[in-house]
């Protein structure tokens, strides 16, 4: 299974390959500039290692930093992902958001191969990649994108891909923004730490539980309502779980208060208040949720949206979490 990564705005999947197979920006409901979870010409970030394979996959502890180890003939390279979160908390909603991945040789030496290839709109559209200045910069429809990094990318098509060899210990480093560039330059390994700070702050003084984290992952900070998963389409029934369901909601609140999560509980009772009554999805600040619409380009049935009435969703993961809390 796929590892979530979240600022707790936006969220991403990363595999056991290397691979970050989706990623919403700048919000849980955007369309996403990844999504080869769902059809592989919907876009993808991958990170290769020549003759290699997975090895192990896992968060640092305490924390959505996710870690993947690639295998290869000479050596071991460690992929450290995450969506970053500033040392004070997660930022508002219009503020920059950044994806970090941080490629690094633990043993031996390497050849790895990086392809980015973003894809608006569920694979709809891709654009072409300028360079201005110190930027790299993808403009798209609704959100543009800056790559900040040290790997020689050179375009290939509408994508940009690297290949390059590794020693033992040598680092590269790819940040991916949206909405601001102000961060260009910056010490990328720096805010990975910083992030990881952040998750074992939340964690240590509220629930050291793994379930814990990807409830507060799946809170749009924002505004405090819990989406029912990252993605849409990838449960048993096509759904949109980029949605708001209020039984989540109560559940999420009993939860928060339980554990002192003061911030998060009150934050979601205001949510609840202004949300209504009944138990058709909601978005993410309450209101009315987009109405359901298929998808019929992509691999695989695709929904996004509400379907008219309650509904059950999408759930590969929020109700079987919010189930283990409660026994907790």
């Amino acid at each position: 299974m796929a590892r979530l990564i979240s600022d707790c705005r936006s969220a991403g999947l990363v595999e056991i390959d290397g691979t970050v197979s989706w990623l919403c920006a700048p919000r849980f409901d955007a369309a996403p500039v990844f999504a080869s979870a769902l059809d592989d010409r919907a876009g993808f970030f991958s990170v290769l290692v020549e003759g290699g394979k997975p090895e192990a996959q896992r968060y640092i502890d305490g924390t959505l930093v996710c870690e993947t180890d690639l295998r290869g003939p000479d050596g071991l390279v460690r992929v450290t992902d995450c969506l970053v979160i500033d040392p004070r908390g997660p930022a508002a909603a219009d503020e920059a958001g950044e994806l970090i991945r941080q490629i690094h040789v633990v043993e031996g030496r390497a050849r790895v191969g990086v392809r980015i290839a973003v894809r608006y709109g569920f694979g709809t559209s891709a654009g072409r990649w300028m360079r201005e200045g110190r930027r790299t910069r993808l403009p798209g429809p609704g959100i543009a994108l800056d790559l900040d990094t040290d790997l020689p990318l050179r375009p290939d098509g509408t994508d940009l891909v690297a290949v390059l060899d590794l020693e033992k210990d040598q680092y590269r480093v790819a940040a991916l923004r949206w909405q601001d560039a102000k961060g260009v330059g910056s010490d990328l390994r720096g805010r990975v730490q910083n992030t990881a700070t952040w998750w074992r702050r939340w964690s240590s003084a509220h629930s050291s539980s793994p379930d814990a984290l990807q409830l507060r992952a799946l809170t749009f900070a924002p505004t405090g309502g819990v989406v029912r998963s990252a993605t849409t389409s990838l449960g048993d029934v096509p759904a949109d779980g980029r949605l708001c369901w209020m039984d989540d909601q109560h559940s999420a609140l009993a939860f928060f208060t339980a554990v002192g999560a003061l911030a998060e509980a009150d934050r979601l009772r205001g949510w609840i208040d202004g949300a209504g009554e009944g138990n058709a999805p909601r978005g993410l600040s309450g209101g009315a949720a987009p109405a359901e619409q298929g998808l019929d380009h992509l691999a695989r049935p695709v929904r996004t949206g509400a379907p008219a009435g309650d509904a059950a969703g999408n759930t590969p993961w929020l109700p079987e979490i919010l189930a283990r809390l409660s026994a907790q």
